[in-house]
């Protein structure tokens, strides 16, 4: 496990971190005793450190830290004047150095996983096996679509650990996609757990059923050969048969008996990269969107309904919903869902997403129950989706549905 600590205390507070840590995770932290970090050359692997719990904290060099960590040194904020007061030392050379936020003792429990503040890629620190770059939303839009930037991102990404977090401007704490960061090399992308949205449901279509950690596919990785190869983009034709729903949940405010009054709908977002490779825009390319623009076009209306969603920013000619049903378990009388010849899908990165909602025709539609699956774990033939509730616990409901899905 990987605790990211985003340190505002002063150096006293954070001795008594240092303290709490150390006493609380005691055989948990990794013990460097009797090391030197400077002779780390590579990470180890993920089964080296099980049952470890690794500090991601800004690492301060040795001789900076001694210097610096001068209890004396506290900054101070004066609440009349809003401006900020500093007693330091009475050495000049003290009075004009920036006091360091971090203490020796807190960075030095960051042994595998030291933060460094990122400028470029090019910076020295970028070299060090330990280091772990945090990228804002925003920031990882802009490296993404530079033609020179965005494959130095990838494969940098393919041999270091990177965070990924939301914008400090989403004050109604929203989420970013994670697997735009997943699909340029992210290892972790930070999301808000205030509520559940579609940050969240992708993050458990990721992760569901594994073991603490998902192996990146082929392309993404650095440890053997075929890393170097460029990721397998494949054109996926996915069609989904839904026949029937069976003992669904009602919305979290509706008691039991509305049960028999629900009007379910089932719709369907199927997330693949429609941001291109990394540097070649945050679009798909010119050809791809004309030929995906012309399959759209010859498919039924009875297949795609575009609808209102609180997922705006998601590709609208990717959703699909069926007719509304009658009470909570009810035969949708096999409504096809079908996506065709879509481009440059990486299967283990990619996913459909299942929403129920219950169609309040005057009044917005309420969720009801969802689930989110992998696409390389969308098994083809007769299945039953198992769905969770509003709430994001485990339900009774159930989708019957038959399943063909193609590559090429």
């Amino acid at each position: 496990m990987i605790v990211s600590l985003e340190v505002h205390c002063n150096l006293d507070q954070q001795r008594i971190m240092v303290h709490i840590m150390q006493k609380e995770w005691e055989g948990y932290l990794v013990d460097m005793t009797h090391q030197n970090y400077d002779t780390i050359e590579q990470l180890p692997s993920p089964a080296a450190l099980r049952n470890k719990i690794l500090i991601k904290v800004k690492w301060t060099p040795a001789l900076v830290a001694a210097e610096a960590n001068n209890p004396l040194e506290i900054t101070q904020t004066n609440d009349s004047t809003n401006t900020e007061l500093t007693r330091t030392s009475t050495s000049t050379n003290a009075q004009h150095k920036k006091a360091t936020k971090i203490l020796a003792e807190l960075s030095k429990l960051g042994v595998y996983t030291r933060a460094y503040s990122f400028k470029h890629f090019s910076q020295p620190e970028a070299k060090i096996p330990t280091h772990v770059f945090s990228l804002d939303e925003n920031k990882l839009d802009h490296l993404h679509a530079d033609a020179q930037h965005g494959p130095v991102m990838f494969q940098h990404n393919r041999n270091y650990l990177v965070r990924i977090y939301p914008s400090s401007l989403r004050v109604n704490s929203s989420n970013i996609d994670p697997a735009f960061g997943w699909r340029q090399g992210a290892q972790m992308v930070a999301l808000n757990w205030q509520h559940l949205d579609r940050g969240m449901m992708l993050n458990e279509g990721m992760f569901a059923g594994e073991e603490g950690y998902v192996l990146k596919p082929d392309g993404f990785r650095s440890s053997n050969t075929s890393s170097q190869a460029h990721p397998i983009r494949q054109r996926l034709t996915l069609m989904i048969r839904l026949v029937a729903a069976q003992n669904l949940p009602v919305p979290l405010d509706k008691s039991p008996s509305h049960a028999q009054h629900m009007k379910p709908y089932v719709k369907f977002i199927l997330h693949v990269d429609t941001h291109g490779p990394p540097g070649q825009g945050k679009v798909d390319h010119s050809d791809n969107r004309v030929h995906m623009d012309s399959k759209y076009d010859k498919l039924k209306p009875s297949t795609y309904l575009p609808v209102d969603d609180e997922d705006d920013e998601d590709d609208q000619r990717l959703k699909r919903r069926c007719k509304t049903g009658k009470t909570c378990t009810t035969d949708f009388e096999g409504g096809d869902m079908i996506w065709t010849d879509i481009p440059d899908v990486v299967e283990q990165l990619s996913f459909v997403r299942i929403k129920v909602a219950d169609d309040k025709m005057l009044a917005r539609d309420e969720l009801a129950a969802w689930a989110c699956i992998r696409l390389d774990r969308l098994k083809t033939g007769w299945r039953f989706l198992h769905l969770l509730d509003a709430a994001g616990a485990p339900s009774d409901g159930v989708l019957l549905v038959h399943i063909d899905k193609q590559f090429r």
